[in-house]
């Protein structure tokens, strides 16, 4: 019995003349190496060729939805060369495989936004521009759909981002730079300066040292744009622990910080003096 027959579609046999494909036409209970359609306006149709009762060669598949596919098909899905366009307006155009965007391809969104590049399994793989409908754009790695491993972001307002990237985020080394021309070079995670870094500020302010989650934490050295300097221990962005404070008259000062503000201070020939007297008495 022929595979097809037992469903609800309902085949058309078309004339020689319509027949683009050079095929001859599919006769009723044959369905290879044809050309038919399968199909009507209450269901899914498909306009192509046929091989072994499957859609198989070039063909057009409208689905109810409102959706489409015009190109190759292999046993009987989208499989090679082809355009996708969805009933909301957004088109993929490029390879298939197993019915899934696979290979080079371009989608054009309804709203403006577009991606260039390769595809796997229906998503975002590989090498790839991305152009966001505010301006925003990606060129660099995608896995899964997602910005992942080396790329360079860049923002309508001029600010941009080139390093590394992890499921969608800032991750890894790279560089940032800010709309001011303020710049921070070093670790990222999760999309925020994290780890040994260095920020340059276009008013020619410096910190050197460690961050966590966007802010100075740990060690670093940070010189103001008055010649003033600290070093010392940082914490979520205020100097807090042990540091010393260099005045830009150069009087330096050293002791505990709390929250940017001196616990108590000591001067560096009191310090080494108490030094000396400890040894002394010792």
């Amino acid at each position: 019995m022929n595979p097809l027959s037992s469903t609800s579609l309902f085949f058309v046999s078309l004339s020689l003349a319509a027949n683009v494909y050079g095929l001859p036409d599919c006769m009723d209970g044959v369905y290879h190496q044809c050309f038919g359609i399968e199909g009507d306006a209450s269901s899914d149709k498909y306009k192509g060729e046929f091989e072994n009762g499957k859609k198989h060669g070039q063909g057009t598949f409208i689905f109810q939805n409102g959706d489409s596919y015009k190109g190759e098909f292999s046993n009987g899905v989208q499989h090679g060369e082809g355009v996708f366009t969805f009933a909301n307006g957004d088109m993929h155009s490029g390879k298939f495989s197993n019915g899934l965007e696979h290979g080079e391809g371009v989608e054009i969104y309804a709203d403006g936004e577009s991606y260039t590049g390769k595809f796997s399994n229906g998503l975002e793989h590989g090498r790839g521009v991305e152009i966001y409908i505010d301006g925003e754009s990606y060129v660099g790695k995608f896995s899964n759909g997602l910005e992942h491993g080396e790329g360079v972001e860049s923002h309508p307002d001029g600010e941009s981002y080139k390093g590394k990237f992890s499921n969608g985020l800032e991750h890894g080394k790279g560089i940032y730079t800010f709309t001011n021309g303020d710049i921070h070079s070093g670790k990222f995670s999760n999309g925020l300066e994290h780890g040994k870094g260095i920020d340059i500020y276009a008013d020619g302010e410096s910190y050197v040292g460690m961050f966590c989650n966007g802010l100075e934490h740990g060690k670093g050295v940070e010189v103001y744009a008055d010649g003033e300097s600290y070093k010392g221990k940082f914490s979520n962005g205020l100097e807090h622990g042990k540091g010393i404070y260099t005045f830009a008259d150069g009087h330096v000062h050293s002791g505990k910080f709390s929250n940017g503000e001196y616990l108590h201070e000591k001067s560096v020939a009191e310090e080494n003096s108490e030094l000396h007297k400890t040894w002394h008495d010792w």
